[in-house]
């Protein structure tokens, strides 16, 4: 059997006192004669010096007037725990199954951490249930809808149309298109602009280039915005795939109070990508309304 570690009056400096008289002694709860002595070890046990210590910062923290060895070691966990377990390996405390102390304070191995798995489990969910509702806003917002309807609507003509004029300006402009199918939307607008520079011209090469301003990576907005407008109300041919992109434009611009009444009247009279409009409405006016 190992001797018992509970200081008396007649205890040896070398021998280690008990947790519950470290803590009583932190907590000011020890009978005079007793604190002496365990300030006499506390001189030259380091060991125990770091296990008072935790429960002085314990005190400090919380204004405790008690620490239960579970407390402590649910305080400062695992490598203050092997501390523990070897400093008390002789003593009376220690028993052949069971916590190394756990014949005087009763907790038993495997349940001394009983309620960190639940807690643990709990956080885990609610984490996953914040990012869920994160990622279903984020899927929600129609500057992410936008951006995918964009990508979907992409115009691609299925015939480069001539300009009736000179070989030069009909090479151009086949250039122009070919640079827009590819996605080289930087030479597509500077083929177009040299066209505007020496013709007129036509709402379809006003088409393309009002697009390959909003496709661009280094979006201009502003000039696709402007360009969109004048098509949408002076265009028979594009003026209402004009009206769509102009309203997504809009939309990624951050101006969606003036994007609804646009897709309003998409929706209304049932215009080209409507169904579209309609989707794209709904997210709109949400957060219009949250303005």
């Amino acid at each position: 059997m190992a001797k018992t570690v509970i200081i008396t009056s007649s205890s040896s400096v070398n021998e280690h006192p008990s947790f519950e008289q470290l803590s009583n002694y932190v907590f000011k709860q020890l009978p005079v004669e007793t604190k002496m002595e365990v300030e006499a070890h506390l001189k030259v046990c380091s060991k125990c010096r770091t296990i008072t210590e935790g429960i002085q910062t314990y005190r400090k923290a919380t204004g405790a007037t008690q620490m239960s060895m579970e407390t402590y070691l649910q305080a400062f966990g695992q490598q203050q725990e092997q501390l523990i377990d070897k400093h008390y390996a002789n003593a009376s405390q220690k028993q052949a199954k069971g916590h190394p102390i756990s014949g005087q304070f009763g907790i038993a191995k495997g349940k001394r951490h009983k309620w960190c798995y639940p807690i643990a489990a709990m956080l885990i969910g609610c984490m996953m249930i914040l990012f869920s509702l994160q990622f279903f806003n984020f899927q929600r917002s129609p500057v992410v809808l936008a951006e995918k309807q964009l990508k979907e609507s992409f115009y691609t003509p299925l015939v480069i149309r001539g300009m009736g004029i000179d070989t030069i300006a009909e090479q151009v402009w086949t250039q122009a298109v070919l640079a827009y199918k590819r996605h080289d939307f930087k030479a597509a607008v500077s083929y177009i602009e040299w066209l505007d520079n020496h013709y007129e011209l036509n709402d379809e090469q006003r088409y393309f280039r009002a697009l390959s301003h909003l496709y661009f990576p280094e979006r201009d907005m502003i000039t696709a915005i402007d360009q969109l407008e004048v098509l949408s109300q002076n265009s028979a041919r594009f003026g209402e795939q004009s009206k769509w992109f102009l309203s997504l434009a809009y939309v990624l611009e951050d101006k969606k109070h003036i994007a609804q009444p646009l897709l309003e009247e998409m929706v209304a009279d049932h215009s080209w990508k409507h169904e579209e409009a309609a989707q794209l409405l709904d997210l709109v006016k949400v957060k219009n309304k949250k303005r």
